[in-house]
C-alpha cells in the first residue's frame, strides 16, 4: 500500500471495505514548486502491489484533516483536525462502501458560544534557551 503526490499525511484511518484514508494536514495552494493544491483526504487500496496515482475524495472538503474513522454500521466517515480553530466533520457517503460516489459533508457546530473553545489543555508560551518548569511529571 503506497501513495504518491501527497503532503503531509497525517494518521487517517481504516475503512471496512479493506482500503485506507489518509489525510493531508496542509493547505497548501497550487504553484510553480506545488503541481495542485492539497488539504485532501485520498484512499488507497489495502491490496494493491504499486504505488497509486492520488486522486482526492473533494467532497470530504479541503482542510487540515488530521484522521479519519469510518462507522462499520453506517459508513459515516468521521474526520477530525488537530488545531485550536479545529472542527469535527462527518461525510455521509451516497453510494456506502464508495467515498469517491460523493456525498454531504457536515460540520460540529455548538451554538450556544459561538466562540466556544474545547482544547482541554494550557497554551504554555516558551521561550528559547530557558529551562521551563516540569509539572505532572513521573
Amino acid at each position: 500500500m503506497s501513495l504518491i503526490g501527497t503532503i503531509r499525511n497525517c494518521p487517517g484511518g481504516i475503512t471496512p471495505w479493506n482500503s485506507w484514508l489518509t489525510c493531508e494536514e496542509s493547505v497548501l495552494k497550487a504553484s510553480d514548486e506545488i503541481g495542485r493544491n492539497h488539504g485532501y483526504v485520498f484512499e488507497v487500496p489495502a491490496n494493491t502491489a504499486s504505488l497509486v496515482k492520488a486522486k482526492p475524495i473533494l467532497e470530504m472538503g479541503r482542510f487540515n484533516h488530521e484522521a479519519a474513522a469510518v462507522d462499520p454500521h453506517t459508513n459515516i466517515i468521521y474526520l477530525t483536525e488537530d488545531r485550536n480553530d479545529s472542527l469535527l466533520y462527518r461525510f455521509i457517503p451516497k453510494t456506502p462502501n464508495d467515498s469517491y460516489a460523493g456525498g454531504h459533508l457536515q460540520a460540529l457546530a455548538i451554538i450556544q458560544d459561538a466562540k466556544f473553545d474545547t482544547h482541554n489543555w494550557d497554551t504554555v508560551t516558551m521561550q528559547m534557551g530557558k529551562v521551563m518548569r516540569q509539572s505532572g511529571l513521573t
